[in-house]
């Protein structure tokens, strides 16, 4: 586990197997970057930063809705 730019954290799938409770706990604090053979593969991040990510499309998909064309 290597921990870059802040709040974001790089882990290897065989560490996620393996140590998956610390691995949730990097993930209420920020992203986790899940690596296969060197290459990122997924992202985790906690269910409430998910929660914001999709209040903030939401809002942003209204708005671009409610518009006014000319």
């Amino acid at each position: 586990m290597i921990t870059v730019k802040g709040n974001t954290t790089l882990v290897g799938v065989s560490e996620l197997r393996s140590g998956i409770d610390k691995i949730l706990e990097k993930a209420r604090e920020g992203l986790v970057i899940i690596e296969k053979r060197h290459k990122p593969a997924a992202v985790l991040l906690s269910s409430e930063e998910y929660e914001r990510i999709q209040n903030l499309l939401e809002a942003v998909s209204y708005t671009h809705l409610t518009l006014p064309t000319n």
